[in-house]
């Protein structure tokens, strides 16, 4: 991290919104930088609108091609096809950080070589007049307090498998399920879940649910499923994706799991949906081994 004076005091700005922007920034340029480093530079700028905060994120990856910048913001679009094979993830995380900084009073900027990096800035406008951004505003992997009481009402039992790359959707989710009573182990892609599924279920020790995340590096959710599936794992699972267009649910249905959710995470939903799962799961073994 390197900072150029001068520098303001502080700012009025949401942290939270702020720290989920640079993280993604932030893991995305490790994701891709396999030699060099990835610095941060903090430095203002003085524009005809006033003084500006910017957060540059500079990595020595391998750059971004010239006709993929104008896309690169956009849901679901990453540089190259073999990016989700290779890398993992969805190509949102650009969108929604996009979107946050548009919410703070800001914007990301990107400039790139193909082959030598690329460097992308958070630039928070007129920072005299830089606006909060309220958390009810912030409908992107977020919640309102009317939906945090609700949740409270959501209360689940049983052991979870979470597989997603993500370390951010690992944190979130395993907090999630955990405050709602579930004890969850996690695993970073499918070849690393299927062992361990098959580990327990052969020891008798079956986890209750898998939450299962179909874009992964190494296997991905749909391969580690059918995989289960034709090992003869019976426990429900899960798929959580971010490819929420027509066919992925009958694609992941297909594949052998149980039910579908779609991020960006909707946390009421999500909750429901795993303890109906996990309700009819009981139920069913009640009625395969009812009491004498």
């Amino acid at each position: 991290v390197d900072t150029r004076e001068p520098l303001p005091e502080w700012i009025c700005s949401d942290p939270t919104r702020l720290r989920q922007i640079l993280m993604n920034l932030v893991g995305n340029a490790v994701k891709f930088t396999e030699r060099g480093g990835v610095s941060i530079l903090l430095k203002t700028r003085t524009g005809t609108s006033g003084e500006k905060l910017l957060f540059a994120v500079c990595d020595s990856g391998p750059g971004i091609a010239d006709d993929k910048r104008r896309v690169i913001f956009n849901a679901f679009s990453q540089a190259d096809s073999s990016t989700t094979r290779r890398f993992g993830g969805s190509g949102l995380g650009l969108a929604i950080s996009q979107c946050l900084a548009n919410m703070l009073g800001g914007h990301l900027e990107l400039e790139s070589e193909l082959g030598k990096g690329s460097t992308f800035t958070l630039v928070l406008d007129s920072l005299d007049e830089l606006r909060c951004a309220a958390v009810d505003d912030v409908d992107v992997n977020s919640m309102s307090r009317q939906e945090l009481e609700s949740d409270k009402k959501i209360m689940i039992s049983g052991r979870i498998l979470l597989v997603d790359d993500g370390v951010d959707n690992q944190k979130l989710l395993s907090f999630l399920l955990e405050k709602a009573g579930a004890k969850v182990e996690i695993k970073g892609n499918g070849k690393d879940a299927f062992d361990r599924a098959m580990e327990e279920w052969d020891g008798g020790r079956a986890f209750d649910l898998i939450l299962m995340d179909m874009q992964m590096p190494v296997m991905d959710g749909y391969e580690a499923t059918r995989l289960l599936r034709e090992a003869g794992y019976e426990k429900p699972i899960l798929a959580l994706t971010a490819h929420a267009m027509r066919g992925d649910r009958e694609k992941c249905i297909d594949a052998g799991c149980n039910a579908y959710a779609s991020k960006p995470i909707q946390r009421k939903k999500l909750l429901a949906v795993v303890k109906e799962l996990l309700e009819q799961q009981k139920n069913s073994e009640n009625d395969n081994h009812p009491e004498d």
